[in-house]
């Protein structure tokens, strides 16, 4: 199975690193020539950098936001298995202090 996903994946990297007369040399080459004016053609031409970047500002926005709404829900996770082994539940949000103290002074009360 892995052959089938890595073959066409090998096949596109080693025809990147091509000249264009080895691209369309019959039989084929399987060994390129480390030509790299296409790569340098995308970057000098097409702006490539630019999309590169513009990638990497979404992602990096993308994984900010991601880990800022996660972690209010592991603090409420974190707070709750603290005190599930004491029998104290704390059901409401936000959670704050004064919430967790109540809740643990009723739960001795009972």
């Amino acid at each position: 199975m892995a052959v089938f996903s890595l073959v066409p994946f090998l096949w596109f990297v080693l025809t990147s690193w091509k000249s264009p007369t080895e691209i369309t040399a019959i039989p084929p080459q399987i060994i390129p020539s480390f030509h790299w004016g296409f790569y340098r053609s995308a970057l000098e031409n097409y702006g490539l950098l630019k999309y590169i970047w513009n990638s990497a500002i979404v992602a990096g926005g993308t994984t900010l936001v991601s880990v800022a709404i996660g972690s209010l829900a592991a603090v409420a996770n974190a707070v709750e298995d603290a005190l599930t082994p004491f029998g104290v539940k704390v059901t409401s949000l936000p959670i704050t202090p004064e919430k967790v103290v109540k809740a643990i002074k009723e739960t001795k009360e009972i």
